[in-house]
């Protein structure tokens, strides 16, 4: 899994929608491209898939969390301040 920075977030029902891309690798390089990562509240009995439905829901863009390369598993969110969120979305 890599770490990648959310760019923009969309929330409908039980859709989360986060537009993410990974970190750049080093501050030189241009940034990458930006894909969709989708979390759905499909299962409300699980308790799995509730925790991460509103874990996404809490991310804001500059937030980081670990996703795998083709963009369908991620876990371990990261939540910053204000600042950190703006250096992320500038330069990571």
């Amino acid at each position: 899994m890599s770490r990648a920075v959310v760019v923009s977030k969309e929330i409908d029902n039980n859709v989360v929608k986060l537009q993410v891309r990974y970190h750049r690798k080093s501050i030189f390089a241009g940034k990458r491209k930006k894909f969709l990562v989708t979390v759905k509240n499909v299962n409300e009995n699980s308790l799995y898939h509730l925790q991460k439905f509103l874990s996404a829901k809490r991310l804001e863009p500059g937030d980081e969390i670990f996703v795998a390369p083709y963009g369908e598993e991620w876990c371990d969110p990261v939540f910053h301040n204000y600042l950190q969120r703006k250096w992320n979305l500038t330069f990571a």
